[in-house]
Parts: structure tokens; C-alpha cells; sequence
């Protein structure tokens, strides 16, 4: 009696996959197929793989590492994507290993770190260093370039006045060509009397109260460098010290009096000048003065006036030194006075009804050398 089954089916099963198992490809057939082949012990069975791990070898879906979800997450875990370095190309921007400089990237170089004086160290295409633009002084070679501000002759034009002195000479520093030697120049304040100046701070230029024509006191230098000979014995008068008020020892007469004036003054700031006249007038100004030894009177004067009818006339105890007229130019009169007593008088005499110039008179600097007023 033939006997009729179904064959079992062997299931072997990865460990390493999630329902993958592999099926016999040959089970065997229905009880049709059993009943065509001879009788037997019913010891019929599959073929058994060798191996687990031949199994897996053999099936696309075991391998783990072609699973695509897998590589995609272990991908991204690893190689995050960086957005700030660079390509590591030349050209990027970004001064990589190998590269002198990357663009603007100069890695805090510039021409003095590279060796040279001045300019401006760029970045060639191929990612070094361009230096066309940087340079190196060579002072003393006449020329000015670079941060020179002069060389050798060579002073851009400048001189000590252009440097804020009275004058001299401007030389180079012959080091660095960067800066004038002013050495040579001079200008009041400096405490050197040079040009024209009467003296510099203490610099005197060896001028005392006695070389002035003083019988003694104390010499000065003003802020402008000129001699103050105030505090010399005897008596100057410049007028800067009246605020527009006659000193008291001058004494003016009463037409027209003179006054201290700082409309026109002839020098400074202050200047007497003689009261306004009809024609057929004058005005006097007079200062009486005691030599105690031989001395002088000196002053400035300016006339502005009918030349040849309006007339400056200063006397000496009564006696006509000077006469002046017309329109003329600031000068300076100096007259010998022996020791005594001395009356000095300033006459601003207009003998015309015709008009010139300011139709007046005026006097400054009046300096009595050893003697003093009365």
C-alpha cells in the first residue's frame, strides 16, 4: 500500500535579518507526485543549508551594510556639513595650509613684515604674496618718496617760515628723511636774538638801560621782541599804558587839546595826536623835564597836513628845533639836551583854511634819556 504525505518544510531563519527566512526551493509534491516514483522508507527529505552564515551570504537582504536607511543616518552622523571652512582651494578666501595669502586673507602680514618701508602687500591669483606695490626708502638720495618728508635739497618746498619762524635755514634729518631739521631757523620766543629783533626773552644782545641812554634801571624784552625801556631811569612814554588818557605829564593846552588817539595811531595801539583846528589856530602839547646830567630827547612823529601852511613845530625852552609839513611818512627826531631844566613843547601850528590829509599832527616813543619829568 502506497502511503500518501506532504513533505515538511525547513525554515532556517538569520539571526541577523527580521523575516528573512529561506525556503526549500524543492519541496516535495503532492501525493500525484509521490505515487509516480517508487515505494520507500518515506525517509525523503530537503537538502539543508550547510550554514547560517552561508545563508546569509547568499540572500541580497542580508546585508546590513547595503541597507540604505542605515548609510544614510550613519552618513549623516558622521560628516556633519561644515559652513565655515573653506574649500581648501586657492581662491576661496581662506588662507589654507600651503597658501601665503587667500584674497583679502593676508594672514596679518603687510610690506614692513615682508621687509620693506611702506605700501600696500596685496595677494596675486595663485594665492602669494604681491609686493608691486610695497617700497624702501633710501634716504640722502635726493629724492622724496615714500614717507619722506624731504631728502637731502630736496624740501617739498618748505622753508622756517613755513614752519612758523621769523627765518634762517631749513635742513632735512639726515636719518631718517622724515622730519625737517629746524635747528637753523630762528623766530621770537626762541630766547636767541636773531634778525630783527632788539631781543629774544632774556637775550638782550647786550643792550642795558645805560647803552639806551638812560642813566640806569632795568632793560626788559616785550612779547614781540623789542627792548622796554619803562623801568630805565628817566622817562619814555609810548602811550600803550593810557587807555586813551594823557598821561599828567604831558600837559595840553586849552583849544583845541591834544589827545591819545587809537583811531590812526602812527605806532602800536595808542598815539597822541592834536586836537581839531579851525585855519588861523594851534594847539600845544608840553612836558617840563630836570637833567640832572647831559642827555637827549628823542619821539615819532607823523604830519598829516596843508604842506607849506599847516606846520608840526617842537622848541626847546622856547626855542624852534623842528618844523614839519605836509602828508609824510612816520620818522623819528633826536636832539641832544643839556643837564638842567628844560621845558619840551609840541605845536601843531595851522596857519590855512585849505584841507590835506587828516589836517593834524601826531607824536609816540617820546623818551627823555637821563632826564625826568617836573
Amino acid at each position: 500500500m502506497i502511503h500518501s504525505r506532504r513533505s515538511c518544510v525547513l525554515l532556517v531563519c538569520s539571526v541577523s535579518l527580521v523575516g528573512g527566512c529561506l525556503i526549500d526551493p524543492n519541496p516535495a509534491s503532492d501525493a500525484g507526485e509521490s505515487s509516480s516514483g517508487t515505494s520507500g522508507s518515506g525517509t525523503d527529505t530537503a537538502p539543508l543549508p550547510t550554514s547560517t552564515a552561508e545563508s546569509t551570504t547568499d540572500s541580497p537582504t542580508t546585508s546590513a551594510t547595503d541597507d540604505p536607511t542605515t548609510s544614510a543616518a550613519d552618513s549623516t552622523t558622521a560628516s556633519p556639513e561644515d559652513t565655515t571652512a573653506g574649500t581648501g582651494e586657492c581662491g576661496d578666501g581662506v588662507l589654507d595650509d600651503g597658501e601665503e595669502c587667500d584674497g583679502d586673507d593676508l594672514g596679518g602680514e603687510d610690506c614692513t613684515t615682508q621687509g620693506f618701508d611702506f605700501g600696500d602687500l596685496a595677494c596675486a591669483e595663485d594665492c602669494t604674496f604681491d609686493s608691486s606695490a610695497c617700497g624702501t626708502m633710501a634716504c640722502n638720495d635726493g629724492m622724496i618718496t615714500g614717507l619722506e618728508v624731504c631728502d637731502g635739497m630736496d624740501l617739498a618746498g618748505q622753508d622756517c617760515i613755513t614752519q612758523g619762524f621769523e627765518g634762517g635755514t631749513l635742513a632735512c634729518e639726515p636719518m631718517s628723511c622724515q622730519t625737517f631739521d629746524t635747528s637753523g631757523c630762528f623766530g621770537c620766543g626762541d630766547g636767541v636774538t636773531n634778525g630783527t629783533e632788539e631781543c629774544d626773552g632774556v637775550d638782550l644782545a647786550g643792550e642795558t638801560c645805560m647803552s639806551q641812554g638812560f642813566g640806569g634801571g632795568t632793560l626788559a624784552c616785550a612779547a614781540d621782541c623789542t627792548l622796554v625801556v619803562s623801568s630805565c631811569d628817566g622817562y619814555f612814554e609810548d602811550f600803550e599804558d593810557t587807555v586813551g588818557v594823557m598821561p599828567a605829564a604831558l600837559m595840553v593846552g586849552v583849544t583845541a587839546p591834544w589827545y591819545v588817539d587809537d583811531v590812526d595811531p602812527i605806532d602800536g595801539i595808542y598815539s597822541a595826536r592834536s586836537g581839531p583846528l579851525p585855519g588861523g589856530g594851534f594847539t600845544d602839547l608840553t612836558i617840563d623835564a630836570d637833567f640832572a646830567a647831559a642827555g637827549s630827547i628823542s619821539f615819532d612823529y607823523l604830519t598829516s597836513c596843508d604842506n607849506g601852511f599847516d606846520f608840526l613845530e617842537f622848541r626847546i625852552d622856547g626855542v624852534l628845533d623842528l618844523q614839519a609839513t605836509g602828508v609824510a611818512p612816520l620818522a623819528n627826531h633826536l636832539v641832544p639836551v643839556p643837564a638842567g631844566m628844560h621845558t619840551f613843547s609840541w605845536r601843531f601850528n595851522r596857519q590855512a583854511f585849505g584841507n590835506e590829509g587828516l589836517d593834524a599832527v601826531f607824536l609816540d616813543n617820546i623818551t627823555l634819556l637821563g632826564g625826568a619829568p617836573i
